[in-house]
């Protein structure tokens, strides 16, 4: 599913975290490691289902971007 994505307004409106890790291209492990951090986007649906609002990873991700200070810690 996630291959065919071209850009950002084609991505459904949340992505499980195995979609976000091919969306950003990093590994399921790191992307575990995001949704545990505190300011990450990540919504907890029933006990343990994880879920992330494409337009809040979009804002996250631009957060990040702008500010060279915040750093993405996952350790």
């Amino acid at each position: 599913m996630v291959s065919t994505i071209k850009n950002f307004d084609q991505l459904p409106i949340a992505l499980k975290v195995e979609e976000m890790a091919q969306v950003l291209g990093i590994s399921r492990k790191l992307a575990y490691q995001l949704v545990r951090q505190d300011d990450f986007p990540a919504v907890r649906v029933g006990k343990k289902r994880i879920v992330i609002p494409t337009t809040k990873l979009k804002e996250w991700i631009n957060k990040k971007a702008q500010d060279p200070s915040t750093d993405v810690r996952l350790f």
